[in-house]
């Protein structure tokens, strides 16, 4: 029973992240709100493809956000090494590489739109705003809370792209 009060318990701490920590809603609107309009873009042109610039596009998305979280430790004085600085330099050499194998066209692309897709790169993004905003220990109640989040934000994707009426091709 103390498994489940403590997994809601870290949920609702991520979950309410951007209500009790407002600094964290300067990042992450303008990045939800971008994810909102390309999902239902998506939703409606369905045979188009995300593209090179595109996917070289989303790999710079990340490399602000890591900015972004750097800026966050250094202003609260916790720019030591710790784990939160680890996953942040994780985020700034996978938004690197990414940035890089995309430019140089480097992967099939097939696999490059998915890892450099919208929602992929977006979601990565919101859920690492969420773990260094709200300063969530990284343990299997985060782990379990953000796969409850993910499952959240699939289930609201899909009802997007359901209720998004379909282009006429030309």
């Amino acid at each position: 029973m103390n498994f489940f009060i403590e997994l809601t318990n870290r949920f609702f701490e991520l979950a309410m992240g951007p209500i009790n920590n407002k600094e964290m809603l300067w990042v992450l609107i303008p990045l939800l709100i971008n994810l909102f309009f390309i999902e239902i873009y998506s939703a409606r042109y369905k045979s188009e493809k995300i593209g090179w610039v595109g996917a070289f596009g989303n790999s710079i998305i990340l490399l602000f956000v890591a900015m972004d979280l750097l800026r966050h430790l250094y202003n609260k004085g916790d720019l030591v090494i710790s784990l939160q600085i680890s996953l942040i330099f994780a985020l700034f050499f996978i938004a690197v590489l990414m940035a890089i194998l995309d430019f140089f066209h480097s992967l099939p692309k097939e696999l490059a739109y998915v890892i450099s897709s919208e929602s992929t790169v977006h979601f990565l993004a919101a859920i690492l705003i969420l773990i260094i905003y709200t300063n969530s220990p990284i343990d299997i109640y985060t782990i379990l809370s953000i796969f409850i989040l993910i499952l959240i934000y699939y289930m609201v994707i899909t009802i997007l792209n359901w209720i998004t009426p379909t282009a006429k091709e030309n």
